[in-house]
């Protein structure tokens, strides 16, 4: 996998793209749900890991994006600023989605989050993913945005604040409904 990961960011230069990102996965090969996902050792063997993609972006002149999840080694804040000061590099970016970060339990402290996010460590976020979601049965389910309860007008002003034309992604937006979420952004702007 890691292998066919260094071949992307080695052949991103004929796609004209700046960046390869990707989450940082589990350690179960379904992505299923493992504490073991939160142990120290996991998240010392995903920075080696980071370490050699840095270096390998590096050398191929391209940005290593990274995005954190709650079933991710890489599942918080504090976790996410670890490995910047364990990897400091300027070829190593984080895609910031703060739904990945939430749960139905403190879906009310998206906003804080990404605030707190950007004061941290924003110079590294290279790109923030805008996902609506809904609360359905004590999960979170994404929906296009404007159909759930993200404060997208707060993100895009904190992502404003510390990082202007930072590059945003409306994740979890189907073709269909993606006409009315980029009016919303719009309206913002009039």
């Amino acid at each position: 996998i890691l292998s066919r990961f260094e071949t992307y960011l080695a052949h991103a230069k004929y796609f004209d793209a700046a960046m390869v990102a990707s989450e940082t996965g589990s350690v179960l090969p379904n992505m299923g749900y493992t504490e073991e996902n939160f142990s120290d050792v996991v998240f010392d063997d995903l920075v080696q890991v980071i370490k050699r993609l840095v270096q390998v972006a590096k050398r191929h002149q391209v940005m290593l994006g990274i995005e954190a999840g709650l079933n991710h080694p890489l599942s918080s804040i504090d976790r996410i600023e670890e490995l910047q000061e364990r990897v400091p590099s300027d070829y190593l970016g984080i895609i910031f989605d703060p739904t990945n970060l939430i749960t139905a339990k403190n879906y009310q402290e998206q906003v804080a989050l990404t605030r707190e996010a950007f004061s941290r460590f924003g110079d590294a976020i290279v790109c923030l993913h805008l996902k609506d979601y809904q609360v359905i049965d004590g999960k979170i389910k994404v929906v296009p945005l404007g159909e759930g309860r993200i404060d997208y007008q707060q993100l895009l002003a904190i992502t404003a604040e510390y990082k202007p034309y930072c590059y945003v992604v409306l994740e979890g937006t189907t073709e269909e409904a993606m006409q009315p979420a980029i009016s919303l952004i719009e309206t913002m702007q009039n």
